[in-house]
């Protein structure tokens, strides 16, 4: 059993890495701890193959003794505001746009809103607004902050290289 403590470490995202453990001939299974259950995100680690999800602050709650059981018997354990996620048609408020989550990764590339709306051909203006609607939506106060938020919440897959 692996368990991971955020989405994105040192040799990268946790998705990526996720899927090859399953293949080997001695499966890992995967325990992957989020800040946040966010549509995009669990659907993500999901398609990585992730064994178990859950959001850290329910880990006192009883959730990870239930994702520790589920696991020993083969079930894949969801925790509950993970399966709220995916079944919750609508977006959560907080939770990014993919038009966001595109704009939030030109920003991690360093880019500024003259350069996101050229990439983008969008005008200077929305670009700006698209920016300032993330750092609210991710409750930060400049891009770096953004940046880092969205590599903890899964949004960016950060790597070394």
């Amino acid at each position: 059993l692996l368990v991971v403590t955020t989405v994105a470490l040192q040799d990268g995202p946790v998705y990526g890495w996720s899927g090859e453990l399953h293949r080997r001939s001695s499966p890992t299974k995967v325990l992957m701890l989020m800040d946040a259950a966010h549509r995009t995100t669990v659907k993500t680690a999901i398609d990585a193959g992730v064994d178990a999800l859950l959001v850290q602050h329910n880990i006192g709650q009883g959730a990870l003794l239930e994702a520790l059981e589920a696991l020993e018997t083969g079930q894949r354990y969801l925790d509950p505001e993970c399966r709220l996620a995916l079944e919750t048609r609508e977006r959560a408020s907080d939770e990014l746009s993919e038009r966001e989550m595109e704009i939030l990764q030109l920003v991690a590339e360093g880019c500024s809103n003259r350069e996101i709306a050229g990439r983008l051909s969008i005008a200077e203006v929305t670009a700006r607004d698209h920016v300032q609607n993330i750092l609210s939506k991710l409750r930060v106060d400049n891009r770096t902050a953004a940046v880092l938020a969205g590599v903890r919440q899964g949004y960016l897959h950060w790597t070394n290289t």
